[in-house]
């Protein structure tokens, strides 16, 4: 699936393919958020249900006001694996880990993700 237009699929936010990531390196991916939440609980900056554990409250709180704003225009996040300073692999977030948090704490079940193309194998089993 390469999507490099808007992408609706809820009435939140619209998500767009981020213009700064090539889609000749980078593929949109669509990911069920409980499997990938779960995964993403080993990376040191997971950010908590709820924003508790989070890096940047105030990042947490303006995307939970802009999730209130029916279609907002987001970027999608881009998520890779790699090492995150632990010694070993981690999937974990470039960009948009507040966003994504609003958008699962909301209870909303899919979101649309940019991941490496060379990593999309690996990225399947939250589909």
């Amino acid at each position: 699936m390469n999507w490099y237009n808007m992408v609706k699929i809820s009435q939140h936010f619209e998500w767009i393919f981020p213009n700064e990531y090539s889609p000749d390196e980078y593929q949109a991916i669509v990911v069920n958020i409980d499997k990938f939440d779960n995964e993403w609980k080993n990376d040191p900056y997971y950010v908590s249900r709820g924003g508790n554990k989070i890096v940047n409250p105030i990042k947490y709180e303006v995307w939970k006001a802009r999730y209130q704003q029916k279609g907002f225009v987001a970027k999608m996040p881009v998520v890779k694996i790699g090492d995150a300073g632990i010694g070993k692999p981690v999937m974990g977030f470039i960009d948009g880990r507040h966003r994504y948090s609003v958008y699962r704490d909301n209870g909303e079940k899919t979101i649309p993700i940019i991941v490496p193309k060379d990593q999309i194998k690996q990225f399947q089993k939250f589909v």
